[in-house]
């Protein structure tokens, strides 16, 4: 199935989001707060070229060592070392909470001007976001949306510059129409740890679409770690090998070892095989046509954007004056689109300098609110390849 969606939501806490009258939704150029580490404190204080203006942003790796986290950190780094000619300076959180506290704050304490925080874990994100107003550290999000008590923290933080993710639960969702439309009736579904931000909405969302629409979920599960995707896996298959018609995982790892579960059960040919997420491994299956998989989110690069900006003293705002929370739609890829996928995403990183001209004040003066939206609702496959 080719069929390309686009998400586009905006979160403004509390408020509806309505275009300022007259201006088309142009943020103001209101200086933000004086920060701690070197940022600029107004627009008099810029010097004549802005795009000399460099800076050391931090930013934390739920995981090093995991292929997706690492690429993502990979993506970031190109736009703000090779492209900006900035440093990123990233540290790893072993997928605790506890260590993405202390990394937070060693890289405070090392001198960065901005964070790039990643909020998986949302009951911490109130505590970050009071260590970065106590220290003045100006901070974006991207990925992981805040919500709920770690909403209501960000939003009041004058440090924070905005959050550009992905709809997790949309995510998820897209996935059950396109296992229901291929006429599947019974899904087996294996993700990650519960209380993962992105875990928790994706499983949500393709639970509750496909029950919608009239099909029924066997069995959840949730794992730990990728650690227990295989025994827990095979436990799904070995409890529904006469019901089951579609698995769907929570990330690669997860829907991986549900194909090979089916495998293993002797099933494989009878189930299809749905996923949020990709990995080299998964792009091989896609290839070959035996897994589908919504991609094509890379938001941290352009929630980088949004740091920059702040930290040039032009804050991206929206119509009420807020930080914007940006979500970023995805399309599906299958074996059609996989190989120039693989090229674009792994070997040349999708976003182009002419993108990010188009979303920093340092080379656009007139970037606004607005500029981020049209962005968000032209993205898609066809896009991305005009980039390239």
């Amino acid at each position: 199935m080719k069929r390309l969606l686009a998400v586009f939501l905006v979160l403004s806490l509390g408020l509806s989001l309505v275009a300022c009258a007259g201006d088309g939704g142009k943020t103001t150029t209101t200086s933000p707060t004086t920060t701690k580490n070197g940022a600029a404190e107004s627009e008099t204080a810029q010097p004549a070229d802005p795009t000399k203006v460099k800076y050391n942003i931090g930013y934390n790796n739920l995981g090093a060592g995991v292929w997706s986290l690492d690429h993502t950190e990979s993506e970031c780094r190109n736009m703000v070392e090779t492209i900006l000619g900035m440093t990123l300076t990233a540290k790893s959180a072993d997928f605790t909470a506890d260590q993405l506290q202390i990394d937070c704050q060693s890289l405070i304490s090392s001198g960065i001007n901005g964070m790039m925080y990643f909020g998986t874990f949302n009951t911490l994100t109130p505590a970050i976001s009071d260590l970065f107003k106590e220290t003045k550290t100006p901070f974006a999000m991207w990925d992981q949306m805040p919500y709920d008590e770690g909403l209501n923290a960000v939003m009041s933080n004058p440090y924070f510059a905005g959050a550009f993710g992905s709809d997790h639960y949309s995510l998820g969702a897209s996935q059950a129409i396109y296992a229901y439309e291929a006429g599947c009736r019974n899904a087996l579904v294996l993700s990650g740890a519960v209380g993962d931000t992105a875990q928790d909405n994706r499983t949500k969302g393709f639970s509750d679409k496909f029950a919608e629409l009239g099909g029924k979920v066997l069995m959840v599960t949730r794992c730990g770690s990728t650690s227990e995707a295989t025994e827990k896996a095979d436990d799904l298959v070995a409890a529904y090998t006469n019901q089951v018609d579609c698995t769907w995982g929570g990330q690669a790892d997860y829907a991986l070892a549900l194909y090979n579960a089916c495998v293993n059960f002797g099933i494989s040919e009878k189930v299809k095989y749905y996923c949020c997420d990709m990995n080299q491994t998964l792009l091989e299956y896609v290839r070959k046509g035996i897994v589908s998989s919504d991609c094509g989110i890379k938001t941290a690069s352009l929630a980088a954007t949004l740091l920059i900006n702040y930290l040039d003293g032009h804050p991206i705002l929206d119509p009420n004056g807020k930080a914007p929370i940006f979500y970023l739609g995805a399309f599906q890829v299958t074996a059609e689109n996989a190989d120039e996928f693989a090229r674009i995403w792994y070997e040349e990183y999708p976003f182009t300098m002419a993108v990010y001209e188009k979303l920093l004040w340092r080379f656009n003066p007139d970037v606004s609110y607005q500029t981020y939206v049209d962005f968000i609702n032209n993205y898609s496959w066809e896009y991305v390849k005009s980039l390239h």
